[in-house]
């Protein structure tokens, strides 16, 4: 009986391989994850990973300016536009264009506006989505009267801001910050409110 088992999923198997191979090149597509590292000041160490391919017949070769990889693995770049060519096992091409390129402060990162530090477990801390891409990123924030309650110069959405002000639980209310990051060695700033909720 498990011989049978095996022998179905066997079958199945190459009869799925069969189908693939029986598809035409134009019907390929190619699907993957890709993941960026973004060289800083210009020193061309940018880095960009292509893993999890699928819509073809693996393996796959990756190839970038000439240069071919199985792993789909390409470093020391510059910001740009790569054209990146997958080519499947039949020989079916396909391209894939990354953007090593930096945008501007207030499209990469994305605060919340609003938080709940209550102790209950959730939304305790304030939320910075996409901070974690800048290194050294400062974030800092005011009350209503101007007064700095709060700096991190190594802001992490994981220990980020939890309402309080050098342990001192802060009252409810909504507060101005300001976010300044370094994006490819120029400095820029974001501001705007943020409502603390309890």
């Amino acid at each position: 009986m498990n011989v049978k088992l095996k022998l179905g999923c066997i079958v199945l198997f190459v009869f799925f391989q069969e189908q693939l191979f029986s598809q035409s090149c134009s019907e390929f597509e190619a699907n993957s994850v890709v993941e960026k590292v973004f060289p800083q000041c210009n020193n061309g160490d940018g880095e960009i990973m292509i893993t999890n391919t699928f819509g073809g017949v693996p393996p796959y070769q990756y190839e970038l300016n000439g240069l071919p990889t199985q792993t789909g693995a390409f470093f020391e770049l510059d910001t740009g536009l790569y054209p990146i060519q997958v080519t499947d096992a039949r020989g079916c091409k396909d391209t894939i264009i990354v953007e090593l390129l930096y945008e501007d402060l207030s499209e990469s990162i994305k605060p919340f506006n609003a938080f709940t530090p209550n102790e209950d477990g959730m939304n305790d801390r304030w939320q910075i989505p996409g901070i974690e891409r800048y290194k050294n990123a400062e974030v800092r924030v005011f009350n209503r009267w101007g007064q700095q309650v709060y700096v991190n110069s190594l802001y992490s959405n994981s220990d980020g801001w939890d309402g309080t002000n050098n342990g001192a639980k802060l009252s409810s209310g909504t507060y101005f910050y300001i976010i300044t990051a370094f994006s490819n060695c120029i400095e820029s700033s974001l501001s705007g409110f943020v409502t603390l909720m309890k």
